[in-house]
């Protein structure tokens, strides 16, 4: 078993950390895209890092997962760092920035879609424990990026 000890001498079972090169490395595999490789590696970065921060330093409304707790503070992080980050990606893929190029409507429906898909990026982030989200958070968002937006 591996231990999660880093924080306050608080034991876990968790393999995030292995799992975490992973994820990353199967969406680079299966998607072969720079846009959306960045993109994921951002999310499970930056959304999931700061969520796990703000989640210990201020969670106050606290909720059960397998193997742990997590706070409704941190997914609304997640959710609104997923948001932009998404957002980011539609911007750059307007102008070519990822060497890809893609004509995306800026209307209602790709704001309703930007919304759904890092809600259920977030969903998954929140429910999915002992670490296998470092795993299912890179995937599934290549995976709705792709097919919504």
């Amino acid at each position: 078993k591996v231990y999660d000890e880093s924080q306050e001498g608080v034991k876990r079972w968790t393999i995030g950390h292995l799992v975490y090169a992973i994820g990353i490395g199967l969406v680079a595999i299966i998607f072969q895209s720079k846009s959306l490789f960045f993109t994921t590696t951002l999310i499970l970065a930056l959304a999931d890092g700061t969520a796990a921060l703000v989640g210990k330093k201020y969670g106050i409304y606290l909720f059960k997962v397998p193997g742990g707790v997590k706070s409704i503070e941190g997914s609304t992080i997640f959710f609104f760092i997923t948001l932009a980050i998404i957002s980011l990606y539609i911007l750059m893929l307007r102008t070519g920035e990822f060497g890809e190029y893609a004509t995306l409507s800026l209307g209602y429906k790709t704001v309703f879609n930007v919304v759904l898909v890092s809600g259920i990026i977030t969903a998954s982030e929140a429910i999915v424990a002992y670490g296998f989200d470092n795993i299912t958070i890179p995937l599934l968002a290549a995976f709705l990026i792709n097919k919504f937006i």
